[in-house]
């Protein structure tokens, strides 16, 4: 994944994140939708008032938020090499995006609009009927408010980080892609298609 455009898009497409923070007891690591604002370099999202995250009380943290893109299992039987020298083992193709930076919580239960909006817009952009925040009664809203912190981590750090068996020969990389296309996974699959979009053969 070269550039910052493609790591974006990858965010974009991928956005429920693994984030890890750095605490200052012992890390945190938590799963959450983060959604990128490119206007002011930040991942937002928001969590509830019982996951870990909202205990912290310091500000300003490390923190790193990982987005998995698809992943498959690659059999050695797949490799023609294999056949040849025996030279072959298992291993794991992916794509993933690494965004590092500095997190702040949001508890002013007045300012958590934006956060709640930001991932149903994106999400739902492109329905037929797309749901808006302001769609639920504002009573309602004010409760869930009242249950949830806000969350947004300053990009300090973006960086793409892909393995999709382009270091292997031209047969090798076609057969790990036949491989790919005979399992069963859709995600097997749509790893062959990721292989086949970099067009290096």
């Amino acid at each position: 994944m070269d550039g910052t455009d493609a790591v974006c898009a990858h965010i974009r497409l991928h956005p429920f994140a693994m984030l890890a923070v750095n605490a200052s007891v012992s890390p945190i690591i938590a799963m959450v939708p983060l959604v990128l604002n490119s206007e002011e370099d930040c991942l937002i999202g928001h969590v509830s008032r019982r996951n870990p995250l909202a205990s912290l009380k310091e500000q300003d943290l490390a923190a790193t938020a990982v987005f998995q893109g698809p992943h498959a299992y690659i059999s050695p039987s797949w490799y023609p090499s294999k056949d040849v020298d025996g030279r072959a083992v298992p291993t794991w193709n992916y794509i993933a995006a690494e965004v590092r930076g500095v997190l702040r919580i949001e508890r002013d239960v007045e300012e958590l609009n934006p956060y709640l909006s930001s991932l149903s817009q994106q999400m739902e952009d492109g329905r037929e009927n797309p749901w808006r925040l302001s769609d639920a009664p504002e009573d309602y809203l004010a409760r869930l408010r009242r249950g949830i912190v806000g969350l947004s981590l300053r990009i300090t750090e973006m960086n793409g980080v892909k393995k999709l068996s382009q270091d292997d020969t031209q047969d090798d990389f076609n057969g790990v892609v036949r491989g790919l296309m005979s399992e069963t996974d859709p995600a097997a699959h749509a790893v062959a298609d990721e292989m086949l979009k970099m067009g290096i053969y």
